[in-house]
């Protein structure tokens, strides 16, 4: 499919999941504050204001998403992966509440939601990145020939990869331990040694002094 034809399509679906993620929202948000919902009131209430919530908040992410992309959805595993786990966090919830709304059934959902949540940011955050330095591509200001050309697509997935590695390497090196810093360990093992070499007082002329003031007291 041309580039050109790709962006149309993509625009037009993003749309339509926006529209939908925000009717869905707000009627979540309306039919809980009309009904004053509480921990007490009906569970459909509930479970019905709870998944418009979450069904309109994937939209709205899902929206923002395929806006962004300059590749087929298709190809994205972050998206999809994201767009799985979600729906499958959503899915526990319509099943289990409230007859089998329990530990770990609970973890289950809020994880699984989460998580796909996570992963449809992050995929949001690498189309940014992408579209950010394809920018002076597509205004025409740094042009090269057309064999050492990268197209939009082809340029998104290296993206996506190097921002994925990029991702790894920061949660790698957070979780390693940092020795350039001292240790409030050794920190107070240098203290205590300087404590410990500052010099004393010549103990032979201590003892002549006491010596001296026993003889006077005598």
């Amino acid at each position: 499919m041309p580039y050109t034809a790709l962006r149309r399509k993509s625009s037009t679906l993003a749309a339509f999941f926006m529209l939908f993620g925000l009717v869905f929202s707000m009627t979540g948000i309306l039919y809980a504050m009309v009904g004053k919902v509480t921990r007490f009131s009906d569970p459909q209430v509930i479970l019905i204001s709870c998944t418009l919530v979450g069904v309109g908040l994937l939209l709205i992410f899902a929206s923002l998403n395929i806006a962004s992309m300059n590749r087929s959805c298709g190809r994205s595993t972050s998206f999809i992966a994201g767009m799985f786990f979600s729906l499958l966090g959503i899915l526990i919830v319509v099943t289990s509440y409230p007859e089998k709304w329990l530990y770990p059934t609970v973890a289950y959902a809020f994880i699984s939601y989460s998580l796909g949540i996570f992963l449809i940011i992050i995929n949001l955050f690498v189309n940014c990145f992408s579209l950010f330095h394809l920018a002076p591509e597509c205004t025409g200001s740094d042009v090269t020939s057309s064999s050492e050309t990268i197209t939009g697509p082809e340029k998104t997935g290296v993206m996506d990869s190097s921002v994925m590695a990029a991702f790894a390497v920061i949660m790698v090196a957070s979780m390693l331990p940092d020795y350039s810093r001292p240790s409030l360990h050794n920190e107070d093992a240098g203290i205590n040694m300087s404590v410990i070499s500052v010099p004393q007082d010549n103990p032979t002329e201590n003892t002549n002094e006491n010596t001296g003031a026993v003889s006077d007291d005598a």
